[in-house]
């Protein structure tokens, strides 16, 4: 004979942790314990509805335990003939105790749910702790390969790190240079740059057939589009559009002379022929509409205007004809 005693109301206030039973218990495979939450609106006696309150139990409709509510040996102990519970039972719930005359009466063994759950929440809770430890692993080889890629001694390739698996490292040389590297150093320091008693002038060229960047000086001659040809004082660089090069020559209207203090420049009406003359010229004929702007004054000597032609005199300027 199987004989039921229930607890429930004030007799679960969440501090008491014994419930004598009314039958004699001969051992523990003689009791079941069950522990649910009853609620009429939100449970459910067809599927398992945690409560939402945290406490682990499942919510019945009916104020009758499912086999899923069976609590294991591991929360509670027989003692004179009552359930003595490691951890009180929540308050407010339901503490459902069967007990028979032999074990032999509940039939089949029933899966101690509360057992099962404990064991699925274990396993649960170190999936997601290998997980946080591989993720903590992770994100430590990154920062070492970025610290790596910052701060790698000079003339030290990079290493890139990954998780050994076991809490280390393993490190994997790349053949790039750290920013450390770059930032420090003799230019000589540097893989493909050779430096070679250097002089006053020399530039850094780079050299094909060592495929390396080494100290000489620059011939302006040896660029491609460039060609000078017995070059004089005075000339500058000025581009030869049919020959499409960059070529030695005078700057149309310069003079190159020196020591004519107080001269002016003409060029006698031949362009780029220009010198020094101690004496001002203007033209005869003024053959373009001219303007004399606001600010300044002028003189001409004698000028003839041509038809057509518009000299502006702006207001305040003068303009003396001689």
């Amino acid at each position: 004979m199987i004989s039921v005693k229930k607890f429930s109301g004030a007799g679960i206030d969440g501090i008491i942790t014994r419930f004598l039973s009314d039958f004699i218990i001969t051992s523990e495979q003689n009791v079941r314990v069950y522990n649910y939450i009853f609620d009429a609106i939100n449970g459910s006696d067809i599927s398992d509805i945690i409560d939402p309150g945290g406490s682990g139990l499942f919510l019945r409709k009916t104020n009758n335990p499912k086999s899923t509510d069976l609590i294991g040996l591991g929360s509670w102990d027989l003692v004179t003939n009552s359930i003595l519970f490691y951890t009180a039972p929540v308050s407010g719930s339901e503490l459902h105790l069967e007990v028979a005359t032999t074990p032999e009466e509940f039939g089949a063994p029933l899966v101690q749910a509360a057992v099962e759950r404990a064991e699925t929440a274990a396993v649960a809770a170190k999936i997601s702790e290998d997980a946080s430890e591989v993720s903590e692993w992770n994100s430590e080889a990154s920062r070492l390969t970025s610290d790596s890629y910052a701060t790698q001694t000079f003339g030290v390739f990079v290493n890139t790190y990954a998780p050994d698996g076991v809490g280390g490292y393993t490190a994997t040389p790349t053949t790039e240079y750290s920013a450390l590297h770059y930032a420090s150093g003799n230019l000589d320091d540097q893989a493909d740059v050779t430096i070679t008693a250097p002089v006053l002038g020399d530039a850094l060229v780079y050299d094909p057939g060592t495929s390396e960047w080494v100290n000489g000086t620059i011939d302006i001659n040896d660029i491609e589009d460039v060609t000078i040809t017995a070059p004089v004082l005075g000339e500058s660089l000025v581009y030869d559009p049919p020959s499409g090069d960059w070529v030695n020559g005078k700057v149309l209207g310069l003079p190159v002379e020196t020591g004519k203090p107080h001269q002016l420049v003409t060029n006698d009406g031949v362009e780029g022929d220009s010198r020094w003359s101690p004496l001002a010229h203007n033209p005869q004929i003024i053959d373009a509409n001219t303007t004399l702007n606001t600010g300044a004054n002028a003189s001409a000597v004698s000028p003839e205007v041509a038809d057509g032609v518009t000299l502006t005199i702006s207001a305040g300027c003068t303009l003396a004809i001689l």
